[in-house]
């Protein structure tokens, strides 16, 4: 009998010799195996990916992956106390619960200062000096220093609140790093 083939307007091949469908088939061992190289594959690349965003959260690892955040330095938070705490002075006015008197500082930069210039109570960070200045709320006995990390920095006192002694309109400071200005004395 040998081999039968019947093709009609676009039919199929029929009665086709063995060797010809085995060579024109996947097999369901080679189909097993590319589908156990797929899904271990698959299982590979998410295992990695996992692994790579848990080694992310440390900051070590981000920092040795990242050559940005190497050249960016430290964060300002870890260089400078009290920026995690919340502190009165953020606010231009000290909350109304406090019942210690306060005052308000207006200091005021002198020429351009390069980076930020920080204001600090008593070594914590409680604000930022714009370029036109910036008020800061003391208590008596507070220590008021500026920090500048880019440069050198000129700090003047323009303005006070009637209560305050010390610091007097026109005292100043200047220097690089952390600077004491003076120290509050209220009526």
């Amino acid at each position: 009998m040998g081999r039968e083939t019947w093709r009609g307007r676009g039919g199929p091949v029929v009665n086709q010799s063995r060797r010809h469908r085995k060579a024109n088939s996947r097999g369901p061992v080679e189909g097993a195996r590319l589908d156990r190289a797929f899904v271990s594959f698959l299982l590979v690349f998410i295992v990695m990916v996992a692994l790579l965003q848990a080694s992310l959260r440390f900051d070590s690892v981000r920092r040795l992956l990242n050559e940005s955040i190497r050249l960016e330095g430290l964060p300002l938070g870890r260089q400078m106390e009290g920026l995690r705490d919340t502190a009165y002075p953020w606010l231009d006015w000290p909350p109304a619960s406090d019942p210690a008197p306060t005052g308000t500082l207006y200091l005021r930069l002198l020429g351009g200062a390069r980076g930020e210039v920080w204001v600090l109570v008593n070594g914590r960070a409680v604000r930022a000096l714009a370029a036109d200045g910036g008020t800061v709320a003391v208590k008596d006995g507070d220590y008021i220093e500026v920090m500048s990390l880019n440069g050198p920095v000129r700090v003047v006192v323009s303005s006070v609140s009637g209560n305050v002694i010390a610091p007097a309109v026109g005292d100043h400071c200047r220097g690089q790093g952390t600077v004491f200005l003076c120290r509050a004395s209220l009526r």
